[in-house]
């Protein structure tokens, strides 16, 4: 009965006391603003790193518990997030055998069975969220009917779009999404640094015009050190590598956005920036599920 009623967010927040399991930057994000757009003061959250951070920028120590014991068992319903598999599949199963009420939130497009492989074991929630309509449609083929999937509002993306339309972009402002890439397709050793040069060379040799400044921002889960080797390079604009903004401003002051697979250029494409996919003509074509944003090898 659970299962089908959480089809319903508001089910879930009704819940005598409720909690939140954070980790992988890209579902904290989502859940993070859940909770800052929901009317809810009795819930618990339990946050690993890197998303600790994003949770102590936003919300400092509120409701922030350091023993997931404490969340396990005091908490009706939980929420989790999903990413690269790690501790939170085990908080998962310890829940799942006490039978709490266990939703997982994908936040993406890839590896949707992979985010719940533990120690050479699936380990799956009892109902399913997701934030559009290509997720909606690639876990409702990929998990067992018995698993409800849910389609829930995206408060990151609203309350991003919202923040970047109050803010004056800068011409000659070029913004870069770094993540982590796993791949095969590296001539460098590097994916990610694959992907870079790539769109540095496209830039040096002036297909977007005249650009002051190159910004290079690390993903939450890479330190600004990874990209020490891009200072000893020498181009006609300042390259600057930092994650100290949030990432609305920074998106909202480029005047071209470009990255790999990471969520943000889908901030970026739906805040009508002009965005690219950086992946090389070499590399495989990204995993994000949108047509409308172009790829810096087609720019002749």
């Amino acid at each position: 009965m659970f299962k089908k009623k959480c089809l319903d967010p508001n089910f879930f927040l009704q819940q005598n006391q409720i909690g939140f399991v954070i980790k992988d930057a890209g579902s904290a994000n989502q859940i993070i603003h859940f909770i800052n757009n929901s009317n809810i003061n009795n819930y618990k959250i339990y946050a690993l790193s890197p998303a600790r951070d994003l949770w102590i920028n936003k919300n400092g120590t509120q409701n922030l518990i350091e023993n997931h014991q404490e969340l396990i068992d005091s908490c009706d319903a939980v929420l989790i997030g999903t990413g690269f598999p790690g501790e939170e599949i085990k908080i998962l199963k310890e829940l799942n055998r006490k039978n709490k009420y266990t939703i997982a939130l994908i936040d993406h497009w890839t590896n949707y069975k992979l985010r719940f492989l533990y120690n050479e074991n699936y380990e799956f929630p009892q109902t399913i969220w997701v934030t559009d309509k290509h997720a909606l449609k690639i876990a409702q083929n990929e998990f067992d009917k018995n698993i409800p999937i849910c389609l829930i509002p995206n408060f990151y993306l609203n309350d991003s779009l919202k923040l970047i339309s109050k803010i004056k972009q800068k011409k000659g402002n070029f913004l870069y999404l770094s993540e982590p890439l796993n791949g095969s397709w590296s001539k460098s050793g590097s994916c990610n640094k694959d992907a870079i040069n790539f769109c540095l060379e496209k830039i040096n040799n002036g297909k977007f015009g005249i650009i002051k400044k190159f910004f290079l921002r690390p993903h939450p889960s890479q330190s600004i050190n990874d990209f020490s080797w891009l200072l000893n390079k020498e181009f006609s604009f300042q390259i600057i590598i930092d994650n100290k903004n949030e990432l609305y401003k920074d998106i909202g002051n480029a005047e071209f956005i470009a990255g790999c697979d990471t969520y943000a250029l889908v901030i970026s494409k739906e805040s009508s920036k002009k965005t690219f996919f950086s992946l090389p003509t070499w590399a495989p074509k990204s995993k994000l599920p949108y047509k409308e944003i172009k790829y810096l090898r087609d720019v002749i």
